[in-house]
Order: C-alpha cells, then sequence, then structure tokens
C-alpha cells in the first residue's frame, strides 16, 4: 500500500484490519497515525476504554494477543498500537504469533483494529523487487505503508503548502535556504515552519524572507557529509567541525566523507573557472545542469575564496580522499587536519 492509497483509505466510511507503518519518514508516520485515531476514536468519553498502546522494540505477544480479543467498549472499534516496533528482532516464534493475530484479526476480531509503527531501523525493507523476508509476509495480512525520505522537490513543495496554511507566501530561494538551513527532517522543518510563520505574522508581514530564516531559525546538523559541505562551502568553520564529529561518532566510513569533500571542490574549482570567463550564475546552472540556487551558494564561495585557494584545497581534497580510499588509518585524523586546510 502506497501512502496515497492510505489516505484514500482513511477517506473511506470505515477502516478494519492491520497496518504496518515503516520506513524512514517519523513525522508522516505520526501523521498518518493520528489521522488513524480521528478515524476509529470518536468519542473522547469512551477513547480511553478503546485504545491500547505499547511501546518498546518488542511485546509480549499474549499481552498483545488478550488487547486484540477484547471487546470495545460501546463503540464499534478497539484500536491497538505498538509503537517502535523491530520486527527484524523478532524470535521466529514470536513472529509467526502475529501473523497469526493478524489472520485472527482478519477472521475473528474484526471489531479490532491493529497498528504497528516500526522503528526506522525496525523493518528490513530490502529491494524492490526482492523486499525482505518478514516485510514480505506482514504485507500478505497486513495494509504495510513506506514511508521512505522525501526528495528535495517533495519537501519544498511541503513547506510552501504549510507556509499557505498559515497565510503566508514564500519564494522558492527562501524555501530552499530554509531546506538547507534546518534539513531534510519533516518534524524539523514543521517546528521551524512554526517559528517563522509567528515570527512573520508578529511583524505583520504576508511574504516570508530568506532574512526572516535566518533571523529565527536553528541551524541542524544533518548526519550525512552534505551538512559538512555545506558548512564548509558557507565558510562556517565550527560548524564544519561539529559536522565532521557527527560524523565520526555516527561511524560514517571516511572515505564516503573524502569523496564527498572531492567532489565537491572539484564543482567548486570548475564554477570558479567559468565564473572567471564571466559567466552568469543562470548561465552556468544551465551548462552544468545544476539549481540555480546551488550554484549561487558555489559562486558566493568562489568569490569568498579565490582560484589560488581552490586549487589548493582541491589538492589537498584529492590527497585525502586517496588516503581514505587506501590507507585508512587515522583516516578521520585525517579528514580534520584536511578541515584545518580547507578553513584557511
Amino acid at each position: 500500500m502506497t501512502i496515497v492509497e492510505l489516505k484514500q483509505a482513511l477517506a473511506q466510511p470505515a477502516v478494519s484490519g492491520c497496518f504496518l507503518f515503516y520506513g524512514e519518514e517519523e513525522y508522516l508516520k505520526k501523521h498518518y497515525r493520528d489521522a488513524l485515531r480521528k478515524k476509529v476514536l470518536t468519542d473522547d468519553g469512551l477513547d480511553a476504554l478503546n485504545h491500547t498502546i505499547f511501546d518498546g522494540d518488542s511485546v509480549s505477544m499474549s499481552e498483545l494477543y488478550e488487547a486484540v480479543k477484547a471487546m470495545p467498549m460501546m463503540a464499534d472499534h478497539h484500536l491497538i498500537e505498538w509503537h517502535h516496533a523491530n520486527i527484524e528482532n523478532l524470535k521466529a516464534a514470536e513472529m509467526d504469533n502475529l501473523l497469526t493475530i493478524a489472520e485472527q484479526i482478519k477472521e475473528v476480531y474484526d471489531y479490532s483494529i491493529l497498528l504497528i509503527c516500526a522503528s526506522e531501523e525496525g523493518v528490513d525493507k530490502g529491494t524492490p523487487k526482492r523486499p525482505g523476508e518478514r516485510l514480505s509476509k506482514l504485507s500478505q495480512v497486513m495494509q504495510a505503508v513506506d514511508f521512505p525520505p522525501s526528495s528535495d522537490g517533495e519537501l519544498l513543495n511541503w513547506i510552501a503548502r504549510h507556509f499557505a496554511h498559515e497565510k503566508l507566501t514564500i519564494s522558492p530561494d527562501a524555501r530552499r535556504h530554509l531546506l538547507m538551513r534546518v534539513g531534510h527532517s519533516m518534524q524539523d522543518l514543521a517546528f521551524e515552519i512554526s517559528k517563522v510563520a509567528c515570527y512573520a505574522h508578529a511583524l505583520e508581514k504576508g511574504e516570508v524572507t530568506i532574512e526572516d530564516i535566518d533571523m529565527v531559525t536553528s541551524v541542524y546538523l544533518e548526519n550525512d557529509t552534505y551538512a559538512l559541505s555545506n558548512a564548509l562551502l558557507e565558510g562556517q568553520v565550527s560548524l564544519a567541525f561539529s559536522a565532521l564529529a557527527e560524523l565520526k561518532s555516527k561511524r560514517v566510513d571516511p572515505a564516503v566523507v573524502s569523496g564527498q569533500l572531492f567532489r565537491v571542490w572539484c564543482d567548486l574549482a570548475l564554477i570558479s573557472t567559468l565564473l572567471a570567463e564571466g559567466k552568469s550564475v543562470d548561465s552556468i546552472a544551465k551548462v552544468l545542469k545544476m539549481n540555480a540556487y546551488k550554484v549561487g551558494i558555489y559562486v558566493k564561495a568562489a568569490r569568498r575564496l579565490g582560484q589560488v585557494k581552490i586549487k589548493a584545497a582541491l589538492l589537498a581534497c584529492g590527497q585525502t580522499d586517496l588516503y581514505c580510499k587506501s590507507v585508512y588509518i587515522n583516516a578521520y585524523d585525517q579528514l580534520e587536519k584536511l578541515l584545518v586546510e580547507l578553513c584557511k
């Protein structure tokens, strides 16, 4: 089941059966969990009696089964939720019991609705052609919905809709700026959007600007190499070292980090050369088939650093990348030395 199909199902007069929410996007999982609650639990006075919640990577299957069997109190349905489930860690017998419970809900206890919200690592997706073994089995008895990370385009449109809901407009460049500043977590974006909206309303503004975003939002560290690259391009030294420390704590392969930095500085050197030839931001974006806003960030970095520093930095990035991919020993020490070189 896709997210669109889930939305359509929740729009029907009634819902039934078992749902499995899995994937990386926690914000959307919570959004549709709340939508399911609103659909099933319709009496504030009785909701507490017809709503059972389990939490943790594992649960007692006997307790889950007892909750499923429990009749609803003066209502049509009983909603049972299991949060932060780790399906992959279940013992074989527990997995068999879970499949049986799902079948029993369909055949016997149709008044119960089971929602399992798996943690990010709780379900092995496998590949589109070959889904994970346990996911395949659960998909046969449950309505399984994947919540993958949203693309930049999807997030930019989502940001615009959120501001429109606040009766505010925001330009494409301001949306991209917010995305690069906050990151790709919808949860973080929603929180920062609410702050910006409050600020704009307080000033009686109708349009959100980049200056507004910089004034009230926090800069987030994403657990990937792009946060490090962006910090270096923008000349934010302390943020760059914090990003590298975050990557090190997450045990990200240093060869991945060095490779990303090398690619970024290759792009920067190329854009610097085109800029020296008199090319405009739009023409560079067209030649390189790169987003104009992203090119603008490179252009600012190129003007700040100059071609001599960029060439020296490119050479240092290449040497560090070769070291990380061949020697590997104390690779993060080499990356820290590289950052010192790049931040001069």
